[in-house]
């Protein structure tokens, strides 16, 4: 099975956005981006959702279908200290950061388990990440507590958009015969 054309993500913007992230990094200190100051935890989350993308294309009837777009949203904690404007440029400017800065990470680990694996990329650029960060807007704790609830805030999804035609396309494969257990 050839690999298939995968489409700009752009495209499919609302798609890839529109359902749950395969998974959420969190942890992330205040104002700040760095991936490599993340716990070992959260790290490994950005590997095993590459390994999912890789295996998506291997086994795409073990992963439902073939990831053919990436999202990646950065979100932002409350900035107490700025107010107005100044507060939502702000978080809209760290949000978007972790956003970037963990799709560059995401996209290379991708790459080099693809090419651990030898597996079958498509051409150039496997995907251009659609990449959004969208400040404090959607916090998972509205009024914290203590700075570990705070914690929570600040975070970014990884969406996959899958394409299930392949599963579809699993009757055309020669399938050896089964074992009836009717009696």
């Amino acid at each position: 099975m050839g690999v298939p054309y995968l489409p700009n993500a752009s495209l499919v913007r609302n798609q890839i956005f529109s359902g749950r992230p395969y998974c959420t990094i969190s942890q992330f200190s205040q104002y700040t981006a760095s991936i490599d100051k993340l716990p070992a935890s959260e790290q490994a989350k950005v590997q095993d959702a590459a390994k999912f993308v890789i295996n998506s294309f291997l086994k795409p009837s073990m992963t439902g279908g073939i990831v053919m777009a990436v999202g990646v949203r950065g979100h932002a904690d409350q900035d107490m200290e700025k107010t107005g404007k100044a507060r939502l440029d702000f978080e809209q400017k760290v949000s978007l950061e972790r956003a970037k800065q963990l799709a560059a990470a995401f996209m290379t680990a991708i790459k080099a388990k693809a090419f651990l694996l030898e597996a079958p990329l498509p051409a150039g650029e496997p995907f251009e990440p659609v990449i959004e960060g969208v400040g404090a807007t959607m916090l998972l704790k509205r009024n914290p507590a203590n700075e570990q609830e705070r914690s929570l805030n600040r975070r970014v999804d990884i969406f996959l958009l899958r394409d299930w035609e392949p599963l579809t396309q699993l009757s055309t494969f020669d399938v050896p015969p089964q074992k009836s257990f009717n009696t």
